[in-house]
């Protein structure tokens, strides 16, 4: 009893984990599938012997390890997916910096303060519609493009 109490706060911790990843992507609904699959098996130990059996993993404990290894995984994939959105943010934020010529973002003085500020309000900042960047260099050399 005191094993599955064990077993059953990290659990519980990661289907938490996964259910409040759920409306981000794909991977918070299997960790919380994974989960509850494996608090299933922590619980109930004959089912877990018997679908150990089934699928020639060895005992139980082999199986809740495989569980374990899985969530691991998982939790581990979807760190990875956050990350590679916010560098994604954070490129279209300084590629928009570079178009436009502006080297600090508009309400700050430096570039310490771009890289303080949330990369949401970043992002949300620069959805006005990017100038040619033809236009840009032309203005910038003095030539009239009115000709």
């Amino acid at each position: 009893m005191i094993g599955q109490a064990v077993l059953t706060m990290p659990l519980a911790a990661v289907l938490i984990y996964g259910w409040l990843q759920f409306k981000r992507s794909w991977v918070g609904i299997s960790i919380s599938v994974v989960a509850l699959a494996a608090l299933y098996f922590v619980w109930v130990p004959a089912g877990a012997a018997v679908t150990a059996d089934t699928l020639q993993l060895g005992t139980r404990y082999d199986l809740l390890a495989y569980f374990f290894v899985v969530l691991l995984l998982l939790v581990e994939l979807n760190v990875h997916q956050k990350d590679r959105q916010q560098r994604q943010v954070f490129t279209k934020v300084i590629r928009r910096m570079a178009i436009t010529g502006r080297g600090t973002m508009p309400g700050t003085s430096t570039a310490d303060d771009v890289a303080v500020r949330p990369l949401e309000l970043m992002e949300s900042e620069f959805d006005a519609p990017t100038p040619d960047p033809r236009r840009l260099v032309t203005q910038h050399a003095g030539v009239n493009d009115t000709e």
